[in-house]
């Protein structure tokens, strides 16, 4: 219980209450991302555990797919940062300069999911359309500055109540996504908006 709070606090703190943007004062070459491990800093009562921990695996899913061939991204465990930050003073830039220095890394990025509801239906029909919510934070290991940051909030809508998005419908084939698939959508155009993890 003491590391998932531990991690928990992590999170919530560096990524904060964010929309999506990027600090072109703090845009630098990284040589080195560490990726902390992902938490639903926030439960929401009248959705299951199940679908939390369905949308953590896809999360970790999808980016460890995006960064498989990437040899300067590292995924840090849970374990680990615990062991790292535990008696340090709550401030999260010290927590992301421990975490970084000991892997040797520029940045840490710290994700968090906000929702996860699946569909209820099937991709041509549904009585509920899937639902997506995350927010993530890079954060340089140097002085602590925030090199971009974004918040991905999403529940998919029909074409007629959402006219701007007819070109995102026609990519999707018209179709209901599930989760997983609003999912790594989001994470595809939040990341595209930081050139750091657009590369």
């Amino acid at each position: 219980m003491k590391k998932l709070i531990a991690i928990c606090l992590i999170c919530i703190a560096i990524t904060g209450c964010v929309s999506s943007k990027q600090n072109q004062s703090a845009v630098q070459q990284l040589n080195s991302i560490t990726i902390l491990p992902f938490i639903s800093p926030s439960q929401p009562a009248n959705t299951p555990d199940i679908e939390q921990e369905s949308g953590l695996r896809a999360l970790t899913t999808i980016l460890h797919e995006k960064f498989t061939d990437h040899n300067n991204v590292n995924f840090i465990s849970a374990n680990e940062v615990v062991s790292l930050i535990w008696e340090l003073p709550g401030k999260p830039a010290l927590w992301a300069k421990k975490i970084g220095e000991s892997r040797k890394s520029d940045a840490v990025l710290a994700v968090g999911l906000i929702r996860y509801e699946e569909r209820e239906g099937g991709k041509y029909s549904v009585d509920k359309p899937a639902s997506v919510g995350f927010d993530f934070r890079l954060v340089s290991t140097k002085n602590g500055d925030t090199m971009c940051f974004g918040r991905f909030d999403k529940t998919q809508k029909t074409l007629t109540d959402n006219m701007l998005e007819i070109g995102k419908s026609f990519e999707r084939g018209f179709k209901w996504l599930t989760a997983e698939q609003l999912l790594r959508e989001g994470i595809q155009d939040s990341f595209s908006d930081c050139s750091i993890l657009a590369q």
